[in-house]
């Protein structure tokens, strides 16, 4: 009985490299200013509390006239809270990086789909060539992007869609909303050692010249 005859995918696989280096110096870049930028924000919450205390106790003063500083007060709790939160969500994403580690490519494509390397809490997430609607190039912040645009109605848990979500519900609906925001899907230009005209020739090979990078 004859072998049979070994199936050739019609597209090989393409891989976008990812610069390593970049990536762990923005990562550490990043977690660095969530360090100080959380402190900094609990320090001067701390600082308007003891000096609305000292003021309102020192002075004296009856209740009518202390409404000001009560506002001062409190505005002063709501930068500890928010900067506890920053604090937490530094942790989050170390300990996110921390299991991931370094992706091996910062672009995949198959014929299942693109896969893709963020910076961000989402991860990696792969995504079929039917929910993809369209690449932008995008400048933000002093630096360049390349961003997926999802098709109207994909979500986190749309067939063929991959991405991994948490199992506590809140964060679950905080990093399915995360997924669909506008330009949270894609890596910076700077992370990708592939020249952006090999990568543009890839998603128009995959798609039958249907995506391309804008």
């Amino acid at each position: 009985m004859l072998p049979e005859p070994e199936v050739v995918p019609k597209y090989p696989e393409y891989a976008a490299e990812i610069d390593h280096a970049w990536l762990a110096s923005s990562r550490a870049k990043i977690l660095r200013a969530h360090h100080v930028g959380s402190w900094g924000t609990v320090s001067g919450g701390v600082l308007i509390v003891v000096m609305c205390f000292g003021v309102i106790l020192g002075l004296g003063l009856p209740f009518t006239a202390t409404w000001p500083l009560l506002l001062s007060l409190a505005s002063g709790l709501l930068l500890i809270v928010a900067g506890r939160r920053q604090f937490l969500e530094g942790r989050r994403r170390r300990a996110t990086w921390d299991a991931n580690g370094l992706p091996p490519v910062a672009i995949r494509m198959s014929t299942e789909g693109v896969w893709c390397a963020t910076n961000s809490l989402l991860g990696p997430f792969l995504v079929p060539w039917s929910a993809l609607a369209g690449v932008r190039l995008v400048r933000r912040f002093g630096r360049t992007a390349l961003v997926l645009d999802l098709a109207a109605g994909v979500t986190a848990t749309s067939p063929g869609v991959v991405v991994e979500l948490p199992t506590e519900p809140r964060e679950r609906r905080a990093k399915a909303r995360m997924f669909r925001a506008k330009g949270m899907l894609g890596i910076p230009e700077e992370a990708l050692r592939s020249p952006i005209s090999d990568i543009d020739q890839a998603f128009a090979r995959f798609t039958e010249g249907r995506v391309r990078i804008r």
